[in-house]
C-alpha cells in the first residue's frame, strides 16, 4: 500500500492505511470493531476527508511533521 502512495499508522487492531492527500488527521487514529444487529464491521475514527483544496493546502503547510507534500496544480 505504501508503494501506491498511502500513509500508514498503527492502531490497536493493526495498521491503518489512508491516502496521502485529501485527508486530515483530527486526532489519534482508532479502529473500532462494531457489532450492529444487521452487520459487524470496523469503523475508523480520527480521519476526516478534506473537500476544499485550499483547506487541504493550508493543513499540509501547518503540519510539516506529518510527511505530506504539496503537488503543484496545473
Amino acid at each position: 500500500m505504501i508503494e501506491k502512495g498511502y500513509m500508514a499508522d498503527q492502531s490497536e487492531l493493526g495498521n491503518v492505511y489512508y491516502p496521502s492527500e485529501g485527508i486530515r488527521i483530527t486526532e489519534g487514529i482508532a479502529v473500532n470493531y462494531m457489532d450492529y444487529p444487521w452487520i459487524s464491521c470496523f469503523e475508523v475514527e480520527g480521519i476526516e476527508i478534506i473537500k476544499d483544496k485550499k483547506a487541504q493546502r493550508e493543513w499540509i503547510l501547518e503540519h510539516p511533521d506529518m510527511g505530506y507534500s504539496l503537488v503543484d496544480e496545473k
